[in-house]
């Protein structure tokens, strides 16, 4: 058979094959196309249509384009941040234009494509700062100098504040701004869920979630006894899970004041409060002038990294014992970079999937 008659027989038979029913039309051409993948190859015309780079599905109400595909996204620069400024422990991707003027202890994050790192200047401003071009704008005038922490939103255009009421949720680029009631006085740290629809937040008591409207407040974990560090959540690149650092206190306080020693766990739970689970133990401090551990989500979800503390048998405080990254899949851990404690962020990098 010639090529010109098998492309009119493959075009008869798509029409024949998808006209009936435009219910299911999608399903029926991604079939056909399938069977019909050699006149494809021959240029025949079981294709729909390709107009303006994109398919076209039949359905019943004409032509329809599928939604783009969401990027794939990369492990970029994992970073820690500590009193000598910012530190690359692992990753790839391009030379990062690293601010100078972060604030001691400060929290740092990259914003959702990767292109920004938000953090706390040493004048009390919240900033986004242009990892390519070095550009800054501002985001939020902190009224205290300390401590000041802030999230921004995954589309960049809302900040997240714990403040004395509540959480406030304020419009980047315009006046506008929103106070969540809160049960108990919200620690430092706010977290977005990867879609915006969720804040996560700690308090005294323990781990909550509330939607991003003020609705749907859940107490996600209780936290039991004492604790000497905040505990900051971070959300799991899927959305379904949180991953917090939770310290226990070892002793109870003398009375003559002095600092007792906390055990440190890297810890896991579902977003609904089920299936608490503990990943690592981190060591122990009072963490006086040292960082208590931190962790950072791997972007691509696959593992998480953190950083240890190993007490010190004379009564001391603690030293670092490094970067280290856990695998979940395997569960396995390997030591990054030693040494070091700090704060830690992770990079991510989208491409076109």
């Amino acid at each position: 058979m010639r090529l010109d008659d098998l492309a009119r027989e493959a075009t008869a038979s798509l029409v024949t094959d998808t006209t009936p029913d435009t219910v299911t039309g999608l399903a029926d051409l991604k079939r056909t196309n399938r069977r019909r993948a050699s006149a494809r190859a021959v240029g025949a015309g079981v294709a729909v249509a390709a107009l303006v780079g994109g398919w076209f599905a039949i359905t019943a109400n004409g032509p329809t384009e599928p939604e783009p595909a969401a990027p794939v996204v990369r492990n970029g620069v994992l970073l820690l941040g500590g009193d000598k400024g910012f530190h690359k422990v692992d990753g790839v991707g391009r030379p990062l234009d690293l601010p100078v003027d972060r604030a001691r202890y400060s929290e740092f994050s990259f914003t959702a494509d990767g292109s920004e790192m938000v953090y706390t200047t040493n004048r009390a401003v919240i900033v986004a700062h242009d990892v390519a071009s070095g550009a800054a704008r501002e985001l939020w005038d902190c009224p205290h100098p300390s401590p000041c922490f802030g999230s921004v939103s995954p589309d960049g255009q809302q900040l997240a504040v714990p403040v004395d009421e509540g959480i406030e949720v304020h419009r980047v680029d315009g006046d506008g701004v929103d106070l969540l009631d809160t049960p108990e006085h919200p620690e430092p740290f706010v977290a977005w869920s990867p879609d915006g629809g969720t804040l996560a937040f700690t308090g005294t008591a323990g781990l909550y979630t509330v939607d991003a409207d003020g609705t749907d407040l859940r107490n996600v974990v209780t936290f039991e006894g004492p604790r000497a560090s905040y505990v900051r959540p971070e959300w799991s690149p899927d959305g379904n899970s949180i991953a917090y650092i939770e310290d226990e206190a070892v002793a109870q306080p003398d009375t003559q004041g002095r600092p007792v020693p906390s055990e440190y766990f890297l810890r896991l739970v579902d977003r609904d409060g089920d299936s608490v689970r503990t990943l690592q133990a981190l060591g122990s401090c009072y963490c006086i002038g040292i960082s208590p551990p931190d962790l950072a989500w791997a972007p691509d979800g696959s593992s998480i990294a953190f950083t240890k503390v190993i007490g010190l048998r004379n009564g001391d405080n603690a030293r670092a014992d490094g970067v280290h990254l856990l695998d979940l899949g395997t569960g396995t851990t390997k030591m990054l970079s030693g040494g070091e404690t700090g704060n830690l962020a992770w990079q991510p990098l989208l491409a076109a999937p």
